[in-house]
Formats: structure tokens, C-alpha cells, sequence
């Protein structure tokens, strides 16, 4: 047994590794030369565009031309996306006046040329999956902004849209020149967007699922920029194989009895348990019998490995957080027994006694003396009003009444006047020579 487990052990050092990135080519584009054969199509892609059509040329697509604005490009792949875990990376380039404007998105969804076809953002109805913008937003620039959507809102009935993104960071993506790389990598551990080689943001909480399709669409503003696409690559993202042990006692047990339970390895291990010793005839199949045992042990032990991690640090962070809460409440109840002790029931004690004092006063007092003077203020308060309000309302009345004497002087001369302008009127009438017929 024991000639047998230092076998394994340096034959499992000289193996190569579990698993390696390998490019997923009715995914991709852009790594095997030349674009299209006719310069009409993409294989594996549908491009359409609104307003025009976009150009594929033999090194990148134009999504929207540098002229006129107000256009649209996109593209979406015919074959869907079966990997659990995976790595997009998209390599675009922005160009355009000053003050151009336009958006760029990244798709991963369920149905995505049917369900998104030309739509941005802002003008997308419902879709089931994740979207990733680059534009202008918030006047930084430039920023990249991730979106999801179960499927159940219209983004483009929503009141702020902007507001439903989980992450964004700022990046100055127009008039760069060279092609930026845009990549979008999901594990079974972390979700992380990257730009130009830098974290955007990540998430452990976001996990996408198989059977989405990826897709591109552009827009342009009147004002436009032009949305060029030179390479999409997909590829698997392997998992990390765990370090080599020095305990050989890792390997001295019986390989039947371990079964991978991760979906996406890519060897059948139920054939090859159920394929009897004698089925492997060459010393070649017994080879690969054992590189694939090792392998998917090894990989067992990664998972088991970092579940253990995670599940330790959860411990560790929860300990932590309930030992400070019970210290912090334990520093409370401490000062307010201290402070209780030293001066509260005295202070009691006092407010007692002042409370008890004013209780006596009231009850101890005649208040007779002093309602029968409230009473006497009033009564002559009262006198003094009926006494002089009389007098004091004619004399208003008077001072406010027009005078008839003077009423009847403007009466008697306005009469005066009348009958002096008549009397005038008269004598210049009967002094005037008359006509005769």
C-alpha cells in the first residue's frame, strides 16, 4: 500500500493541470482572422440594425456610423450559453465629436433577440437576465453600470431606471484610440465585471444561469458616437485546483467511494465507475482511468476546501459580532448601575419631598380672600363699562354724522347758480337780431 500511494503521488505531480480556459467558438468572434467570409454576415450572430445596416468589416462591426445620428446596431448569437461558469470579454471602441452621445450594452439573457433586439437601457421592456451598460451617465465621463432583471419589470416604464443598478464605476471609454476590453466572469464564487484590465465591481451574491444568450446593441444620440466591436471572446472559467498535500494519507482510500457532485465536470464518472478493471486493456487507458480520478478528487477536495473557508470565516465573523453586541450590552447595564447607585435615588428622594411640600400648600390655603377681590375687580370693571360706553359711542356717532347746514348752504347756491345762468340765457336770447323768411 504504501509503494502504491507514493506511485500515485508522483504520477499526479507530473500530470498537467484539471482543466484549462478554452474558447467557446459558436460564442465568439474575432479570434480566427478574418470576421465574415463575405463580408454580409457573421457566423453564428445575427446583426441588425435600425435605420441601417450595420458594416462588418474584416477586423470589427460598426454598430452605429460616425454619420448621420440616431441610430442602432446589434448583434445576438443563434446558440445559447450551457456553461455554469464563465468569462465574456468584449473589445469595443467609442469615437465621436466633443459632445457626442450614445450607449453601449452587453447582454446576457434568456431570449435576448426576441425578448431585447435593438432596445437600450431606457427602452427595453421586460427581460430575464443581465445587462451591462457604458455610456455618459451622471455627466462623469464616462461609466460602466451592471442591471438585472427576473423578468418581471419593464424597464422602460420605470420611473428612474438608473437607480435598479447593482454596481457601476467611472471610466473614460471615448475617443481612446485602441479597443477597450470589457469583461464580464462568473464563478460558482464571484460575480466581477472588469474594464481595461481594472475591477469595475463584484458581487457573491449574483449567480447567473446557463441558457442565456449574449448580445450586443449600441445607440447614438443626434449628436453621434460611433460603437465599434472587434472581438468577443467566451471561455470556460476553470476552477482552481487546490494545493498538492504533503500527508499521503489524502490519497489512501478507496476512489469508489467519492462521486463529483459539481454539474459542469467534464468527466463522466459514473461510466467509469460502473466500468469493470478489466476494461482497461492498455497501459494507456489505465493511465487515463487514473489522470480522471485524480482529477475529479482533486476537484471534489477544492470544493469541500473552500466550503470549509467560507464556512469558517462565517463563523468566525458571527462570533465576533454577537461577542461585541453582548460586550456592548454588558458596558450599558454596568453604567447604568453605577449611575443608579451613586446619585438616582437620592434625586428621588428630593423631587418626592418637593412634590409632598406643594401638595400641602395647596391643600393648606383659603383661596376665599382672594376670589372675593377677583370678583370685586370685575364687578367694577363692569360699572365702568356701562357708565361711560353710552357717552363714549353718541359722541362717536356725532363726530361721524354729515351737517345738514352746510348741506343746505350747497343746496341754496347750486339753485342761485340755476337761475343766474337762466336769466343770462334769456337776455342774450332776446337780444339776438331775427331772421325772417
Amino acid at each position: 500500500m504504501y509503494i502504491t500511494t507514493l506511485f500515485l503521488l508522483a504520477l499526479h505531480s507530473l500530470l498537467p493541470p484539471a482543466s484549462a480556459a478554452t474558447i467557446i467558438d459558436n460564442l465568439s468572434f474575432g479570434h480566427k482572422g478574418d470576421l465574415s467570409p463575405d463580408r454580409r454576415s457573421l457566423p453564428g450572430w445575427r446583426v441588425t440594425g435600425e435605420g441601417h445596416t450595420p458594416p462588418i468589416l474584416s477586423d470589427r462591426i460598426i454598430l452605429t456610423p460616425p454619420a448621420p445620428g440616431n441610430r442602432r446596431g446589434a448583434l445576438w448569437t443563434d446558440a445559447t450559453n450551457t456553461r455554469a461558469e464563465w468569462t465574456a470579454e468584449a473589445h469595443f471602441r467609442a469615437t465621436g465629436p466633443e459632445r457626442g452621445g450614445g450607449n453601449f450594452q452587453l447582454w446576457y439573457a434568456r431570449d435576448g433577440a426576441a425578448a431585447v433586439g435593438l432596445a437600450s437601457l431606457y427602452t427595453v421592456d421586460k427581460f430575464d437576465g443581465l445587462v451591462v451598460v457604458v455610456d455618459q451617465y451622471g455627466g462623469h465621463g464616462g461609466t460602466v453600470r451592471g442591471f438585472l432583471n427576473d423578468g418581471t419589470k419593464s424597464f422602460r416604464d420605470q420611473q428612474n431606471v438608473d437607480s435598479l443598478a447593482f454596481g457601476m464605476c467611472t471610466f473614460p471609454y471615448r475617443n481612446q484610440g485602441a479597443f477597450l476590453g470589457l469583461k464580464v466572469v462568473q464563478t460558482r464564487d464571484v460575480f466581477e465585471v472588469e474594464i481595461h484590465g481594472k475591477s469595475c465591481f463584484k458581487s457573491t451574491h449574483v449567480g447567473l444561469p446557463s441558457g442565456n444568450q449574449f448580445g450586443f446593441t449600441a445607440g447614438s444620440a443626434e449628436n453621434p458616437d460611433s460603437f465599434e466591436i472587434a472581438q468577443f471572446l467566451v471561455s470556460d472559467t476553470p476552477s482552481a485546483a487546490p494545493p498538492p498535500s504533503n500527508d499521503r494519507r489524502s490519497v489512501e482510500h478507496d476512489a469508489s467511494n467519492g462521486k463529483p457532485n459539481d454539474a459542469s465536470s467534464w468527466w463522466d464518472w459514473k461510466d467509469s465507475q460502473n466500468s469493470p478493471a478489466s476494461a482497461f486493456r492498455t497501459e494507456e487507458q489505465r493511465f487515463s482511468d487514473l489522470h480522471d480520478r485524480l482529477t475529479t478528487i482533486n476537484h471534489d477536495m477544492t470544493i469541500l476546501y473552500d466550503a470549509l473557508l467560507k464556512l469558517e470565516k462565517q463563523i468566525s465573523d458571527q462570533s465576533g459580532r454577537v461577542f461585541d453586541e453582548v460586550s456592548s450590552v454588558h458596558r450599558r447595564v454596568d453604567a447604568l448601575e453605577r449611575e443608579v447607585g451613586r446619585g438616582n435615588v437620592g434625586k428621588l428622594g428630593k423631587i418626592e419631598g418637593i412634590v409632598e411640600r406643594v401638595q400641602r400648600e395647596v391643600e393648606g390655603k383659603d383661596y376665599k380672600e382672594i376670589l372675593d377681590k377677583i370678583h370685586a375687580a370685575l364687578h367694577e370693571s363692569h360699572a365702568t363699562l356701562m357708565y361711560s360706553l353710552p357717552a363714549h359711542m353718541s359722541q362717536s356717532i356725532s363726530a361721524a354724522s354729515p351737517r345738514m347746514g352746510f348741506f343746505l348752504f350747497i343746496v341754496i347756491v347750486f339753485q342761485i347758480m340755476l337761475a343766474a345762468s337762466y336769466f343770462v340765457y334769456k337776455k342774450r336770447k332776446n337780444a339776438m337780431p331775427k331772421k325772417y323768411l
